[in-house]
């Protein structure tokens, strides 16, 4: 403390102290209590992220997109104006090494790493309500199954390997269901009621 005098005596006195982080200063007079002063905090600069490489996977809508880790591999839906496609391109390099037909509309994808298959909601006729299932090392080794209306969004649990699809516009489901589906035998499936318009799933 720093104490201040007069020909009369102490009229007043500064302190600075710090208490708890925080610190106290001021001129006090007697019985005063001093003023906290919050130190501040320096604002860490926002991150910034550059792009490595852009690869071109067609002309209209890329809707989905999905990884597999463990292979380095991403796989792009791409929705409308004649390319209706699934693209697979090497993660290392950004080359896109193969592209599958997917039929009319194809919409979300994802992947199940633990047996290399990959999952693409297909949404308008004749694939309406369907399921593309795809091996990832033959993508010509593929079938459909049935799911609910307007399928959008797709998700795989590795763990128990379930499937799960959110169906957007399913009469039976009061405009909403999610179906889940066993991947080791994609015709076992059941339908779960939800809300208006689901979209995604993860």
């Amino acid at each position: 403390m720093k104490f201040t005098r007069a020909r009369h005596g102490i009229v007043g006195l500064t302190v600075v102290a710090f208490v708890a982080g925080s610190v106290m200063t001021g001129h006090m007079a007697s019985g005063a209590v001093p003023t906290r002063v919050q130190p501040r905090v320096a604002t860490p600069p926002p991150t910034t992220y550059a792009i490595i490489k852009t690869t071109n996977v067609g002309t209209s809508s890329d809707i989905g997109v999905a990884v597999n880790s463990a292979d380095d591999t991403v796989y792009v839906t791409t929705n409308g104006g004649g390319n209706n496609n699934l693209s697979v391109i090497e993660g290392a390099t950004g080359t896109r090494r193969q592209i599958a037909p997917m039929g009319l509309s194809p919409n979300d994808v994802a992947v199940d790493q633990s047996d290399d298959t990959v999952y693409v909601t297909l949404v308008n006729n004749p694939f309406a309500g369907r399921l593309a299932v795809l091996k990832a090392s033959n993508l010509d080794d593929s079938r459909t199954t049935a799911v609910g209306v307007q399928p959008e969004g797709v998700a795989v649990n590795d763990a128990d390997d379930t499937v799960y699809v959110a169906n957007a516009n399913d009469p039976a489901g009061s405009q909403g269901t999610l179906s889940a589906i066993n991947g080791r035998n994609v015709d076992d499936s059941r339908v779960v009621n939800v809300g208006l318009t689901p979209k995604g799933v993860d």
